[in-house]
C-alpha cells in the first residue's frame, strides 16, 4: 500500500502520531526518570537524615553525660554537688531515651549488629554512673575521678567508636543514593536529548515526504486545469492513488470528459440548428395557409353564433313571461286555500253550536220528564184529597199534557238536531277535504312555479353563455391575427437563428477535442437558401364584431 492511496487526512494524522508517539516516550521516560530520582531523593531523606539525626542526638547526649560526669570532679563554690548529680542523672536519662529512639532507624543487617554494640557500649558506660554518684554523695572525688578516668573513660570511647561506625554506615548510604540521583539524572538528560534528536528529524522526514506529494499531485491538477482553460480537452490526466488530491485528478478528468462529449454534442446541435430553421421558414408558409381557413371558419362561426344568441334570447323571454303567470296562479290558489281555511273553520264553529243545542235539548227532556213524573204524583195526591182536590188534581192533569207535549217536541227537536249535526259534520269532512286538495294545488303551483324559475334562469345562462362564446369567437379572430403576426416573427427568427447557430460552431471551434475531427469553424452549415418571412393576410371579412343580446 503505498503513500498515494492513504487520504491526507489519515497522511497527517499518521506523521501527527509518530511525533506524538516519539514525545510521549520521551515523557514517559523522563517521567520514570524523575520517578528513580525521587526514591533516590525519598531515601535519603527518610532513612539516611533521620539515621544521622539519631546518632547525632545519641552524639550530644553521650556528650552532655560525660561533661555532667565532669561536673562532678570540678564542682566549684557557684556549683553544689546536688545539681551535679541531678544534671548527671538527667543526661543519664537523655540518652537512654536517644539510644531508644533510634531502634527503627536502622534496618540493615549491619547497621543493626553496630547499634547493638552501640547499645551494649552506652549501657556500659551509664552502668558506672550509679557508683559514681554513690561517692560524688560522700563527696569522695578522688574516687569519683577513678571512676571517670577508668572504667567510664573506656566504655566512652567504645561508644564513640561505635557511634562513629553508625555515622560513617549512614553517610556512605547517603553518598550511595546521591550517586544513583546523578547517574538517573545523566541517564535521563541523555534519553530526553535523543529523543527530541530523533523526533525532529522525523518530523522533518515526514513534513518532506507529505509535501512533496501533495505538492507534486498538485502541480499535475493545477497544469491540467490550465490546459482545459485553454481549450485543451484533448489531452487526458493520468491518475494514481486514493486520496484527496487523486479524487480531484479524477474529478478533473471527467470533467474534462464530460466537457469534451458537450462540446461535441452543442458542435453537432448547432449544425443541426442551422438545418432546422430552414425547415422552420417551410413550416411557417404551411401555417400561414392554415391560419387563412382558420379565418374563414370564424366568420362563419360568429354567423351561426349571432343566430343562436336571437333563438336563446327569445327562449329567455318566453320563459320569463311564462315565470310571471305562473306566480300569478300560485297567489291566486293561495288565496282560494285562505278561504277554504276560513270555511273549515265557519263550519267547525257551526258544528260545535249544533252539538251544545243538543245538550240543551237533553236538558229541556229532562225537565219534562221530571215535571210528568211531578203532575202524576200531584194526581195521586189530588185523589187521595176526594173532593177537596178535585181542582189540583185538574190542574195536575193539565200540567202532565203539557209536560208530554213539551217532551215530544223536545225529541223531534232532538231528532232535527241530530240530523243537522250529522249533516254538518258530513260538510265538515268534506270542507276538510276540499282544504288539503287546495292546499296540494297551492303545492303543486309553487312547483311549477320554482320549475319555471329554473328554466327562467337556464335560458338566462343560456343567454349569457351564448354571448361568452361570442365573445371568445371574437378573442379568437384576434388571436387569429395575432398568430400572423407571429408567422411573420418567426420567419424572421428562423433566419437569426441559422446566424446564432453559425456563431455557436464557431465559438466551439476553439475547443481542441483530439478525435481527429475537423474544427467546427471550418465545416459549411448546411441550409436552403435565405429564409424568406411568411407573408400572410386575413380578410376583414373574418374578423366580425358580434352583438349578441
Amino acid at each position: 500500500m503505498t503513500l498515494d492511496n492513504w487520504m491526507i487526512r489519515s497522511k497527517l494524522l499518521a506523521g501527527f502520531a509518530i511525533v506524538l508517539l516519539i514525545a510521549c516516550v520521551v515523557s514517559l521516560l523522563g517521567i520514570a526518570n524523575l520517578g528513580s530520582m525521587n526514591d533516590r531523593t525519598a531515601e535519603i531523606s527518610k532513612k539516611a537524615l533521620p539515621s544521622v539525626a539519631a546518632s547525632g542526638a545519641i552524639n550530644r547526649q553521650l556528650s552532655s553525660l560525660r561533661i555532667a560526669r565532669l561536673g562532678l570532679i570540678m564542682t566549684g563554690p557557684n556549683t553544689s554537688m546536688a545539681q551535679a548529680i541531678a544534671l548527671v542523672e538527667t543526661s543519664v536519662t537523655g540518652l537512654q531515651a536517644a539510644v531508644d529512639a533510634a531502634a527503627p532507624l536502622f534496618t540493615s543487617a549491619e547497621e543493626r549488629a553496630i547499634y547493638q554494640e552501640l547499645r551494649t557500649q552506652v549501657a556500659a558506660y551509664t552502668s558506672t554512673v550509679p557508683q559514681q554518684l554513690q561517692f560524688a554523695r560522700a563527696n569522695d572525688i578522688d574516687a569519683v575521678k577513678g571512676i571517670f578516668v577508668g572504667p567510664a573513660a573506656v566504655a566512652y570511647r567504645a561508644s564513640n567508636k561505635a557511634l562513629d561506625d553508625l555515622i560513617a554506615i549512614n553517610n556512605r548510604g547517603s553518598d550511595q543514593a546521591g550517586a544513583l540521583a546523578t547517574q538517573v539524572y545523566h541517564q535521563g538528560r541523555l534519553q530526553l536529548l535523543i529523543g527530541l534528536i530523533a523526533m525532529v528529524v522525523l518530523g522533518v522526514a515526514i513534513a518532506f515526504v507529505l509535501s512533496g506529494s501533495l505538492a507534486r499531485r498538485a502541480r499535475l491538477c493545477g497544469e491540467a486545469a490550465q490546459r482545459m482553460a485553454g481549450g485543451d480537452l484533448g489531452q487526458s490526466l493520468a491518475v494514481s492513488g486514493r486520496d484527496e488530491l487523486a479524487q480531484m485528478m479524477q474529478a478533473l478528468e471527467s470533467m474534462r470528459e464530460q466537457l469534451r462529449a458537450t462540446v461535441g454534442n452543442v458542435r453537432q446541435n448547432a449544425e443541426a440548428v442551422a438545418t432546422a430553421s430552414a425547415e422552420i421558414s417551410q413550416g411557417n408558409q404551411d401555417l400561414s395557409g392554415r391560419t387563412e381557413s382558420q379565418a374563414s371558419a370564424l366568420e362563419q362561426t360568429a354567423a351561426s353564433m349571432e343566430e343562436l344568441g336571437s333563438a336563446v334570447q327569445r327562449n329567455a323571454d318566453s320563459a320569463r313571461q311564462a315565470n310571471h303567470l305562473a306566480q300569478n296562479a300560485a297567489a291566486v290558489a293561495t288565496q282560494g286555500g285562505t278561504v277554504v281555511g276560513q270555511v273549515v273553520e265557519t263550519m267547525r264553529g257551526i258544528n260545535e253550536s249544533s252539538r251544545q243545542i243538543s245538550d240543551i235539548i237533553q236538558v229541556i227532556d229532562s225537565i219534562a220528564f221530571q215535571t210528568n213524573i211531578l203532575a202524576l204524583n200531584a194526581a195521586v195526591e189530588a185523589a187521595r184529597a176526594g173532593e177537596q182536590g178535585r181542582g189540583f188534581a185538574v190542574v195536575a192533569s193539565e200540567v202532565r199534557s203539557l209536560a208530554g207535549r213539551s217532551a215530544d217536541a223536545a225529541k223531534e227537536i232532538k231528532g232535527l238536531i241530530v240530523a243537522s249535526v250529522d249533516r254538518v259534520s258530513t260538510g265538515n269532512v268534506l270542507v276538510d277535504q276540499a282544504g288539503a286538495t287546495m292546499n296540494e294545488i297551492v303545492e303543486a303551483i309553487h312547483r311549477v312555479t320554482a320549475i319555471v324559475a329554473e328554466i327562467s334562469a337556464a335560458s338566462a345562462e343560456q343567454a349569457s353563455g351564448v354571448v361568452q362564446v361570442g365573445q371568445a369567437v371574437t378573442q379568437m379572430d384576434h388571436a387569429t391575427q395575432q398568430n400572423a403576426a407571429l408567422v411573420e416573427e418567426m420567419a424572421a427568427a428562423a433566419g437569426s437563428l441559422k446566424k446564432q447557430a453559425g456563431d455557436l460552431v464557431q465559438g466551439v471551434s476553439a475547443f481542441k477535442l483530439g478525435d481527429g475531427r475537423a474544427p467546427a469553424g471550418s465545416q459549411p452549415i448546411p441550409g436552403h437558401g435565405p429564409v424568406r418571412a411568411a407573408q400572410l393576410t386575413v380578410p376583414s371579412a373574418a374578423r366580425p364584431a358580434l352583438a349578441l343580446g
